[in-house]
């Protein structure tokens, strides 16, 4: 069994097959370097996972320093209820990390997932979903 992820246009045949689908179980984060030339890790991931504009701009912002939500206010130019929202998404499907900051009150600094460790925790769901049986 083969597991793919639909992608929008991509760079190089070899890791896609005729109906447009990333191999990504197969690749490597230097295989995926290679592949990209000069396009940003950071970049591909978002197309990979189809994410809306917004979680793309939050993801390439945190995935260059940590953040809190006050921070990325006025870098994203949405309203703190929808920074809020797709914080919490991007929290729920692990595409960022976050950890308490000691101040005063309780407050979050907000960290995008290397694409390594999402590569990785890819892999080891396609291994679970590979050994699990066909009913």
């Amino acid at each position: 069994m083969e597991i793919f992820l639909h992608t929008k246009k991509l760079l190089e045949k070899d890791y896609i097959d005729a109906g447009g689908y990333l191999r990504c179980a197969i690749m490597s984060s230097q295989e995926i370097s290679g592949v990209l030339g000069q396009t940003k890790t950071v970049d591909v991931v978002c197309r990979w996972l189809h994410l809306r504009e917004i979680e793309a701009q939050l993801y390439t912002l945190l995935s260059e320093r940590e953040h809190t939500i006050e921070q990325i206010l006025p870098k994203i130019g949405a309203s703190e209820r929808t920074i809020r929202k797709y914080i919490k998404g991007l929290l729920g499907i692990g595409l960022i990390d976050k950890r308490v900051l000691e101040e005063g009150r309780l407050k979050y600094a907000y960290l995008a997932t290397p694409p390594e460790k999402i590569l990785a925790r890819m892999r080891q769901e396609l291994a679970k979903a590979k050994a699990v049986p066909n009913r």
